[in-house]
């Protein structure tokens, strides 16, 4: 079925939204022909990869703004209920703008009429995390997200232990 749709790398890794209408994935090796990578260019790492079932329609979710490819590897995490989400890791530094911290980001991306990135993860301040993610999970709402770092600044009270810390945190506010 992917093959039609322009997939002709090892993918793996899939998350089946919960009403069926969509597949996430990770594919990496040969290149995949999707709208952000042109058939044949070289892959810097695995692609995060959408499949709506219904439309036959394939993107990219691991992408930066515009056109082009990320310069970096990603992976599938998760995908909400109704596979509009998909929450995935990347060490790609172009996702987003100002990601300088050399780690790997947690990000969400949400696929409508177009597909829009951003980073879902960082220290209580604001500021980029100083550690990389290094495991994460999306409500079945697309409401909430967990994940796990040893970043010392998501939570003060936590004290920077160097271990690894579960978080939850909401993606709409409040």
């Amino acid at each position: 079925v992917l093959a039609s749709a322009g997939v002709a790398a090892a993918c793996r890794s899939p998350k089946l939204a919960r009403n069926g209408t969509a597949v996430a994935f990770e594919c990496g090796g040969t290149p995949v022909a999707t709208q952000a990578v042109q058939k044949g260019a070289p892959l810097p790492g695995a692609l995060v990869l959408l499949y709506d079932i219904a439309a036959r329609k394939l993107e990219t979710v691991s992408r930066p703004p515009g056109t082009g490819a990320a310069n970096g590897g990603s992976q599938i995490l998760g995908l909400s209920g109704n596979g509009t989400q998909v929450l995935f890791s990347s060490d790609a530094s172009n996702l987003v703008g100002g990601d300088t911290n050399g780690v790997t980001d947690l990000y969400l991306g949400e696929v409508g009429t177009t597909v829009t990135v951003r980073r879902v993860a960082s220290q209580s301040n604001g500021a980029q995390l100083d550690a990389p993610i290094d495991s994460g999970a999306i409500s079945a709402d697309g409401n909430a997200i967990a994940f796990t770092t040893r970043s010392s600044g998501v939570d003060p009270l936590a004290g920077g232990t160097g271990t690894s810390a579960l978080y939850l945190a909401s993606l709409r506010g409040g």
